[in-house]
């Protein structure tokens, strides 16, 4: 079995719990009988807040007692593909990214980021999330360069008004300065008075922040 297939059936015995939105993953991060392996443990609905309990309370049976505590960290909020690329990055040091859903055409993933050739494909929205969680800065730095790299004059501006670019300020920054240098563009200059009244009528709270920055740098100094 090679590694695709050995992490693949490692997750496949928790997919129903990865899958659910009130599931989550018990993650143990650090050395585990000499190996640097990640070990995983999948916990589903109430099990979440007695694993909680266990492994944060003295004197109670522990949810995982590997050989050496390393870190452990409840996960929630992850798809299946994301912890299957995340794993298999956490083994080989490899990432491989699908293109966003914005994009127009479905180019390869950009070759930058130890991209495997069978390694697994995930979106870089996803491991970002995921990356900042568990405060991964490399991984959190792939992904905002793909990110980055699938970007155009074509899909900027629904990325840029995204929830996903409200929650992260180094995403909005980057997504802002992309807009001001193509604030030029057919593309932009036909789309942002919807997105303007979009805002205006609240159907789009979370865009203002993103709107008015990038308002506050058109005006001159």
């Amino acid at each position: 079995m090679n590694m695709v297939e050995e992490i693949r059936s490692d997750l496949d015995r928790s997919a129903d719990v990865l899958s659910d939105g009130e599931s989550g993953v018990l993650l143990k991060l650090g050395s585990s009988g000499g190996s640097q392996s990640p070990v995983l443990s999948s916990i589903k609905g109430d099990s979440m807040a007695s694993a909680q309990d266990n492994i944060s309370t003295p004197g109670k049976t522990s949810f995982a007692k590997p050989a050496h505590i390393g870190r452990m960290m409840l996960v929630k909020g992850a798809a299946y593909k994301t912890w299957h690329a995340f794993i298999y990055y956490c083994y080989t040091n490899k990432i491989n990214f699908s293109p966003l859903k914005s994009q127009k055409s479905l180019p390869e993933s950009p070759q930058l980021f130890f991209a495997a050739h069978n390694s697994p494909k995930c979106s870089p929205k996803s491991m970002y999330r995921l990356a900042d969680k568990m405060r991964n800065t490399q991984l959190k730095q792939f992904a905002f360069n793909a990110i980055r790299a699938s970007l155009s004059k074509e899909n900027i501006l629904k990325e840029a008004l995204s929830r996903f670019t409200s929650r992260y300020p180094e995403i909005q920054k980057m997504e802002i300065d992309i807009l001001v240098a193509n604030r030029t563009k057919p593309e932009l200059a036909q789309a942002l008075p919807g997105a303007f009244q979009d805002m205006a009528l609240g159907k789009t709270p979370h865009s203002q922040r993103v709107l008015s920055a990038f308002m506050q740098r058109l005006l001159p100094v």
